[in-house]
């Protein structure tokens, strides 16, 4: 592969899911394209709000330069692909399709899509997490399982290498096995499953430049952030033809 493209839905996703696999020695050049840069009309205002910007266009600059910061910490090269948050309608879609430019040089790229990873826990499985000191994760978000399912479907026509990362904090609320099953429903044939274990104070540096966003994700108090810091980066990749993985 000459090249490894990450769609990072947000301005943080792919950092606080990948940040250990971006900065890790003997791959091939990574680059992050982030497709929900810029506010628009079907922008809800109610994350800025919450995060305490007095708006979207706040909130959306001071974002993508939190973006910014963490990319050059990892020494990862970036893309802003400027799609309005929000807007997930057919035209929407095709910008992101014809965004994803093909390398000039002709070199085969692999893409990884985010897998949709999420789940609604109960309220007495939330309180066992609580107890044990756990982090309970989330739900899956409809903004990822769009790109994931826009975007699947159209590099899979195009004969372009797709595979999936397990979004963070949305794993969490996962078990290994539901994550596997997940991939094994998108990916067709044998899969490679990786859990990296990433240096922990290297990754809490880098989400750290997400100033507005890191407190809710990876908490506040240091011990707990350590925690959920060091939990596993989680990638599913299809084999190649004709090779699959020893053991399967």
């Amino acid at each position: 592969m000459a090249e490894v493209r990450v769609i990072s839905p947000h301005l943080d996703d792919a950092v606080f899911s990948l940040a250990g696999f971006l900065a890790r020695d003997g791959l091939p050049p990574r680059r992050v394209l982030t497709v929900f840069t810029r506010p628009g009309p079907a922008t809800d205002p109610a994350h800025a709000r919450a995060m305490g910007f007095a708006d979207v266009e706040e909130e959306f600059a001071a974002r993508r330069r939190e973006d910014e910061a963490a990319m050059a910490r990892l020494g990862t090269a970036f893309e802003h692909l400027d799609l309005e948050s929000g807007r997930l309608d057919d035209a929407a879609a095709g910008e992101l399709v014809r965004s994803l430019k093909p390398r000039p040089d002709g070199g085969r790229t692999l893409v990884l899509l985010p897998l949709g990873a999420g789940a609604e826990l109960s309220q007495v499985m939330r309180l066992v997490r609580r107890i044990l000191r756990q982090p309970p994760g989330c739900g899956a978000h409809g903004d990822h399982l769009w790109v994931r399912d826009r975007l699947g479907g159209w590099l899979a026509q195009a004969g372009v290498v797709a595979g999936y990362y397990a979004e963070i904090p949305y794993q969490w609320a996962n078990a290994p096995r539901d994550l596997s099953r997940r991939a094994r429903g998108l990916i067709a044939g044998h899969v490679h499953e990786f859990a990296l274990a990433p240096d922990v104070d290297a990754k809490i540096a880098a989400a750290s430049d997400y100033a507005s966003q890191i407190a809710a994700e990876f908490g506040t108090r240091p011990s707990f952030r350590r925690r959920t810091a060091a939990i596993a980066e989680r990638l599913f990749l299809p084999a190649p033809t004709g090779r699959p993985p020893q053991g399967s």
